[in-house]
């Protein structure tokens, strides 16, 4: 049967496999770029993808910490409590950066305006997220005070 720890290491190791292939595009893109390019015959100037992504890959790996120490909060039983709200809000300014980056770097290239788009989407998903959290956290407070 499917338990939740299950559930909590497989999305760890999935973390950690996106960290991986977020490694290995950091390394590689410049080349698997120009290989692409060459291979669809056209002709374009790599610093206007470079630079965007370059400046998110930090934001990328800090993301993914945020994702992991999440996670070990929840797997010590912690849910409610502020250090998941500080989490989630930290990674809602992930997606905002990642999002002001992708519109700017859009006027360059456009698929980055719908990146920027999607980014700015989570971002506000996570600000709700962070606030449903916040009220649960003051919630459980009240009621500890009570016992």
């Amino acid at each position: 049967m499917w338990k939740s720890k299950n559930s909590i290491v497989l999305t760890q190791v999935f973390t950690y496999v996106l960290a991986a292939v977020l490694l290995a595009a950091t390394i590689g893109s410049y080349w698997l770029l120009q290989w692409y390019f060459n291979l669809q015959g056209r002709n374009m100037n790599l610093i206007v993808i470079l630079i965007p992504f370059y400046l998110c890959v930090p934001i990328g790996f800090i993301a993914l910490a945020l994702i992991l120490k999440l996670l070990k909060n929840i797997r010590r039983e912690e849910v409610f409590v502020e250090s998941n709200v500080n989490v989630i809000r930290a990674f809602s300014w992930c997606f905002i950066y990642v999002g002001i980056v992708c519109f700017v770097a859009g006027f360059f290239y456009l698929p980055f305006l719908i990146i920027g788009g999607a980014s700015l989407f989570m971002a506000a998903i996570m600000r709700v997220l962070k606030n449903v959290m916040q009220a649960a956290v003051e919630v459980k407070n009240e009621n500890d005070m009570k016992v």
